[in-house]
């Protein structure tokens, strides 16, 4: 009752903090405990856990080092449970591991405590475990099995073991393997399977509970060649001591799946064992242990399934093969061939090694030398193995020894044939491009283009070979140049445009061949259509244009304004003035608009001539206007008068036309002179003859020192 009384007075105050607040100023008492215990046994009463919870952990918090402390986490741990607060259960055992178990100072401190709390201890750090192991298993992320990994580890090495260590042991090495570290799975597995006493000399269990026990072991045996396999294909095996690392661990697993078969040989995966040491023995470079294996592996009794009786075989066929023996091989592909089960897929696959066995004796012939009788064995492909796939290279290869050799006359039928028998077959695409190379080394330079043409045609379509079949039309174009042939250049130069507008620097390319090509021909309405095009074909690359299409722009709008300037001078300034100056002017802004452009397009040596013919025009126009033609029926007095108006009107196009000169000049100052800037210094001397017009003068070579 006294409890009870002080219990309900310190729930009144502030619950286990007035308790801790009381002690401490009227100092520690024996009976602190009880204090502490029927206050949260009031609070269980009344059905507040939290508080009770609270209450009893406060103890532990004053007294951590109390041999009592278990006791008191334990009941804050039931108080939290009986509650339904999961969420704090959880934490709770969390801190009754952390503050208890093996790795804490309270374990090393009170050995006379561990008995009564051990068996507690390790239900919680099981419980832990297991929750977080079904946690990872729920967010499937590997980070996550760390945690329970840690906590089955400690649960392991709390004594004392008992018979569920080798269930808890399996558990722990799962988690490892989920965790992705798959060295250690191996050891934890391996002491599941083979470091516990066997099941048949456990007297303990009963027959049933020794098959069990038997199948997790068993089970843990092959989940350690499982993680052998895992760590073995995180090795890098780049370096030498990497490589020996690598071997190292092959062997190990090689002698783990030994032990497994030996161990377990009733096991349903002795045969899949065996296919593994087969797998580790050849990536260890032991062909000849891998054949001896397989050997092993397909004689068998019971024999294995057949899908391990093919793989068996098919590591005979192929190591005979790697190992040079063509004609073992051969017998071994047979064999292998034998087999119904085989996929159509992997039948082509070996009848292709089949007949590479044929295609390896072209090959050591043609390594010798012998050129033609190996040209002769890799036509023998196709004979052997008429569908086999590698009979398409064999006869590539011929071809190729043919076109190698100079004798194109024997590669073109061979590959002309080939086009012929398989026409949809994807080898076939690169005929066109042997045979180009053929045509054009027996100077058939029309039928090249052709072939290229076609090349062009069958990958116009693909956008992953639009590069291709770009520069494949191109290589036409060009081929026909050769052939001489400009109709059929002109042809392809205008599919080239129309079909790859860009990039802008093969378009400009080829619009300046078609103008030069209509040139040639006389043709000049094709001609300034194409010059138009190719201005037009600057505008478009904008800041994408290269040197060389600013070059072709500049180029071509200065040859398309040079027309403009033409008539322009053409034009004469006749009476009535104001008619024939309205002509002159018209033409002469049709010109400097164009000239303008051509200076707008930065090229220096367009640019400085753009300059030139528009300084030009300026002067031009001022001297027409002095030496237009006068009106009728003047007098001498109005006829002064009309020359006096006329030079005022043409003084300020002769000044424009000095300025401009000037300014085209001044480019000297870039390192710019050329015939235009020249020609700006020489009209700049007519025009001011007292500051341009200046000639150095140089002496006779003296060769005497006054």
């Amino acid at each position: 009752d006294t409890q009870r009384a002080i219990s309900l007075a310190f729930s009144n105050l502030d619950g286990a903090n007035s308790i801790k607040q009381w002690f401490a100023r009227n100092g520690h008492k024996e009976y602190e405990k009880d204090v502490y215990r029927a206050l949260g046994n009031v609070y269980l009463q009344q059905e507040r856990y939290n508080d009770a919870a609270e209450a009893f952990e406060a103890f532990v918090v004053v007294y951590p080092d109390s041999p009592l402390a278990p006791e008191f986490s334990t009941l804050s741990i039931n108080a939290w449970d009986t509650g339904g607060f999961p969420t704090e259960v959880l934490p709770a055992k969390e801190r009754f591991a952390e503050r208890y178990g093996i790795r804490s100072a309270y374990w090393q401190a009170h050995p006379e405590v561990r008995d009564g709390y051990v068996s507690l201890l390790k239900g919680h750090v099981l419980d832990l475990a297991k929750y977080y192991h079904a946690k990872a298993q729920k967010s499937k992320n590997s980070a996550d099995y760390d945690r329970p990994a840690a906590w089955y580890k400690e649960y392991l090495d709390t004594p004392p073991a008992g018979p569920e260590n080798v269930d808890i042991n399996n558990l722990y090495a799962q988690t490892l393997y989920a965790a992705g570290h798959y060295s250690r799975a191996v050891e934890e597995f391996e002491r599941t399977a083979y470091g516990y006493s066997a099941p048949a000399e456990d007297t303990s269990l009963s027959e049933e509970e020794k098959a069990k026990r038997l199948q997790l072991n068993s089970e843990a045996a092959y989940m350690a060649l499982v993680s052998y396999q895992r760590h073995i294909s995180q090795l890098p095996g780049k370096s030498e001591q990497e490589k020996a690392q690598l071997a190292e661990w092959r062997n190990r697993r090689i002698n783990s799946s030994l032990k497994f078969a030996a161990t377990y040989p009733a096991h349903e995966k002795v045969p899949t064992v065996l296919y593994n040491i087969i797998e580790d023995q050849l990536a260890n470079g032991d062909k000849e242990a891998a054949i001896k294996t397989a050997g092993v592996l397909v004689n068998r009794q019971p024999p294995p399934e057949e899908k391990l009786q093919v793989y068996g075989w098919a590591t005979i066929a192929n190591g005979e093969f790697d190992l040079g023996r063509f004609k073992v091989a051969e017998f071994g592909y047979t064999r292998l061939l034998s087999y119904q089960t085989v996929t159509p897929e992997d039948r082509s696959q070996y009848e292709e090694r089949l007949a590479a066995s044929v295609y390896k004796q072209g090959e050591a012939l043609q390594q010798s030398g012998e050129l033609a009788a190996a040209a002769a064995m890799f036509l023998r492909v196709g004979k052997v193995v008429p569908n086999a796939a590698i009979r398409k290279n064999a006869e590539f290869d011929a071809a190729t020894i043919y076109l190698n050799t100079g004798d194109t006359a024997s590669a073109i039928p061979i590959l002309e044939d080939f086009r012929k028998r398989y026409p949809n077959d994807p080898l076939n695409e690169t005929i066109p491009d042997k045979l180009a190379v053929a045509y054009e080394k027996t100077g058939n330079f029309g039928a090249a283009a052709l072939e290229l043409e076609t090349i062009a045609g069958r990958y116009g379509d693909s956008k992953e070979n639009q590069e291709l079949a770009r520069q494949a039309l191109w290589q036409a174009a060009e081929m026909q140049d050769r052939a001489k042939q400009p109709q059929s250049s002109i042809r392809l130069y205008k599919k080239y445009v129309e079909t790859y507008p860009t990039p802008y620097d093969f378009r400009a390319e080829a619009q300046y061949r078609l103008a030069g090509f209509y040139e040639e021909l006389g043709n000049q309405e094709n001609r300034q259509y194409w010059l138009k095009e190719l201005t037009r074909t600057y505008a478009d690359a904008g800041n994408d244009a290269t040197d060389r299409v600013a070059w072709l722009g500049a180029w071509a709008a200065f040859t398309l304004a040079e027309p403009s300037y033409e008539k322009f001078v053409s034009i004469k300034l006749t009476q009535p003035l104001k008619k024939s100056l309205g002509d002159k002017t018209t033409a002469m802004k049709d010109a400097l608009g164009k000239y303008e452009n051509v200076a707008a397009i930065g090229v220096s040596e367009y640019a400085t001539a753009a300059n030139y013919k528009i300084g030009q025009m300026y002067r031009v126009l001022a001297a027409d206007m002095m030496g237009s033609e006068r009106p009728k029926g003047m007098d001498e007095l109005e006829l002064e008068q009309y020359d006096l108006l006329l030079e005022e009107q043409a003084l300020p196009y002769e000044d424009q036309a000095i300025d401009i000169l000037i300014a085209n000049t001044d480019l000297v100052r870039d390192d710019i002179y050329d015939q235009w800037v020249k020609n700006s210094f020489a009209q700049l001397a007519e025009l001011l003859p007292g500051r341009y017009a200046k000639f150095e003068q140089v002496e006779d070579y003296v060769d005497i020192i006054y």
